[in-house]
């Protein structure tokens, strides 16, 4: 499934900024282009700020989960009905909200590496995005604004190799032994190894 969702994500991603490529403000495509900018922004940095604490993940987790099934859904919506615009949103909608309410319920390791993954490759797409329009500014001696805008595209690819190891760290202990929220007050493992387990939220002493 994971193998499915990157592939199916990648294509999303990939087609959706190179279509974006060489759009200009005031055509007719540019609300989708700041449309596709906002939600690339949003499933990127949504997906590295819920690493930061669990507390930060209650609500980054689901947004990030929102952002990546908005972006699918705009796109294969679209892409299923010869480019309708209407159908694109309202796969948007539907998706975005699907996968917003499945990350905030389902909180396992699998759903959490996927969310990472998926995020990596949104962060991608935005790097590349940036960096063509910063490339573009520098062309037009533009440099100021060329400068910064390369400069958030090389923080977006870190970001974007973050989330694959954290998605490949959470794939690894999918089958681990899990203890999230036990209560292991009155536990002892005296002579046991217990590398990748999940103590998320566990009571400990």
């Amino acid at each position: 499934m994971l193998a499915l969702l990157g592939v199916l994500m990648f294509h999303a991603v990939s087609s959706l900024v190179f279509g974006a490529l060489g759009t200009l403000p005031g055509q007719a495509a540019w609300p989708y282009i700041v449309a596709l900018y906002i939600a690339l922004a949003i499933a990127a940095v949504s997906t590295f700020l819920r690493r930061l604490s669990w507390r930060i993940a209650v609500l980054a987790q689901p947004l990030a989960g929102l952002a990546i099934a908005a972006l699918m859904g705009f796109f294969y919506g679209g892409r299923l009905t010869d480019n309708n615009p209407t159908w694109a949103l309202v796969g948007a909608i539907a998706c975005g909200l699907l996968g917003g309410l499945v990350t905030l319920l389902v909180r396992t390791l699998l759903v959490a590496s996927i969310v990472g993954l998926l995020g990596a490759i949104a962060a991608y797409g935005l790097a590349f995005l940036l960096w063509v329009s910063g490339s573009n500014l520098f062309t037009t001696g533009t440099w100021g604004r060329g400068l910064t805008i390369a400069a958030v595209a090389v923080v977006l690819v870190g970001v974007t190799l973050g989330n694959v190891l954290d998605g490949v760290r959470s794939l690894k202990s999918h089958a681990a032994t899990s203890f999230r929220q036990a209560d292991l007050r009155n536990c002892t493992f005296s002579d046991t190894q217990l590398a990748d387990c999940d103590f998320t939220q566990a009571i400990r002493r």
